[in-house]
């Protein structure tokens, strides 16, 4: 419509402690337009559609890799709320199949505490192959 358009960052326009408490239509529109007149304003980048949804995909792809963190932190506290201790070859970050073979493979008093363990491991694998199925189609972007 060949309308000049400027999007800012709210922080950036000039107030005075007196338009904060007073804060109306027509007071911030008066400031806004004073601080345009005197040059006082930058617009901010705002990215393109294609780049917001690539951005929404990789935020997915971080919340999911959060859930796996504290899915394994999870099992981690029912092991030590168990008294099992992680042997020195399965105690970091990166799971192996190993290493869910074992957790598998416990033996616990009762059923109930073995099917916990179970769910768990299960909730790990489904979150590992998530973040595996996103990873593969952030990096194929």
């Amino acid at each position: 419509m060949g309308i000049t358009c400027l999007v800012v960052n709210p922080a950036d326009i000039p107030s005075s402690h007196k338009d904060e408490v007073y804060k109306t239509d027509s007071r911030d529109s008066r400031g806004i337009g004073q601080a345009l007149a005197k040059g006082q304003l930058r617009g901010i980048y705002i990215p393109p559609l294609h780049q917001e949804a690539d951005r929404t995909l990789v935020r997915q792809r971080k919340k999911i890799w959060r859930d796996l963190v504290r899915c394994k932190n999870r099992v981690k506290g029912f092991l030590d709320y168990n008294g099992i201790n992680l042997p020195e070859k399965f105690d970091n970050p990166n799971w192996s199949r190993n290493f869910i073979t074992w957790l598998l493979s416990l033996a616990f008093p009762f059923e109930s505490t073995s099917r916990t363990l179970q769910y768990q491991v299960r909730e790990v694998e489904l979150l590992r192959k998530e973040l595996l199925a996103i990873s593969t189609t952030c990096f194929v972007l």
